[in-house]
């Protein structure tokens, strides 16, 4: 990402001769190193969240920040205040960043991990006592 926000200018100009454009371009390219890691951030720790069976609280924190904030302040910022591309691009990594940080959030709180245990050794006392069952009938 840094080689590509390095060699920007270079790389746009085989697309565009316009230095407005380009300007432009080299923008979202420095930006876009602030999106990355707010990026990975909520995708790390929201697929973490649904890999212990966590997926409505997601869901939710993704519908209401995208709505809130990936489109009504674009809106507002990109379009009512004039930033344009920037501004909604600057919307985008906070959107990013605000359910990164919720989703962390909810994973340090620890609350669905133990849920998450104690369903599992439910499960696995379940298997047990199915298993003993089964030796014992086939004695």
């Amino acid at each position: 990402m840094l080689l590509l926000f390095l060699f920007g200018r270079n790389l746009l100009g085989y697309f565009t001769s316009d230095p407005r454009i380009i300007a432009i371009g080299i923008s979202l390219l420095a930006l876009n190193l602030l999106l990355q890691p707010c990026k990975m951030l909520n995708m790390g720790m929201g697929n973490a969240l649904n890999a212990i069976s966590d997926n409505r609280y997601t869901m939710y924190t993704s519908i209401v920040s995208m709505s809130i904030i990936g489109v009504g302040c674009s809106y507002w910022f990109g379009i009512s205040l004039g930033w344009g591309l920037t501004g909604i691009f600057c919307c985008i990594i906070a959107d990013e960043f605000v359910r990164g940080m919720l989703v962390l959030m909810r994973w340090r709180g620890r609350k669905v991990l133990r849920k998450a245990d104690i369903l599992k050794s439910e499960e696995n006392a379940s298997i047990h006592r199915g298993s003993k069952r089964k030796a014992f009938l086939s004695i």
